[in-house]
């Protein structure tokens, strides 16, 4: 069974990100400069592609983290150990700062994501492999 996912994105990622841009952009319009407006257009549709199409897709045994058409990851949920809350900051295929640790394989490698129901998509981790330890 296919469950798929979205990414919580926070306001305020969103402001950090587009503010500067879409002030950069006003300005280039202001001095006519067609070839940076086109150049910042795309970079704000690439951006905008990006935050929509984050997702998480639980599938059999695979946890598949996408950007768009891009898989960034995936892991066997046989694989996880532990799924744990976090508000690590590290760069990482979450739109949030309201994260899940993923750990995962013998040398406990892990994955930040932010889904916008955790509760469901840990219970959904749990269905397929129960001994994965959690403080959700």
């Amino acid at each position: 069974m296919k469950q798929v996912y979205k990414s919580k994105i926070d306001i305020w990622l969103l402001a950090v990100v587009f503010v500067p841009l879409v002030a950069v952009l006003l300005q280039v319009l202001l001095t006519f400069t067609w070839g940076l407006v086109a150049l910042i257009a795309v970079i704000i549709a690439v951006m905008v592609y990006m935050f929509t199409t984050t997702k998480y897709v639980i599938d059999n045994n695979s946890l598949q983290v996408k950007i768009g058409v891009f898989e960034y990851t995936q892991v066997k949920i046989s694989n996880i150990t532990a799924v744990r809350k976090t508000n690590n900051p590290l760069s990482a295929p979450a739109l949030s700062l309201k994260r899940l640790e993923v750990r995962y394989g013998k040398n406990f490698d892990y994955i930040l994501i932010s889904p916008k129901d955790r509760e469901a998509f840990i219970e959904d981790l749990l269905k397929i492999n129960p001994s994965i330890k959690t403080d959700v």
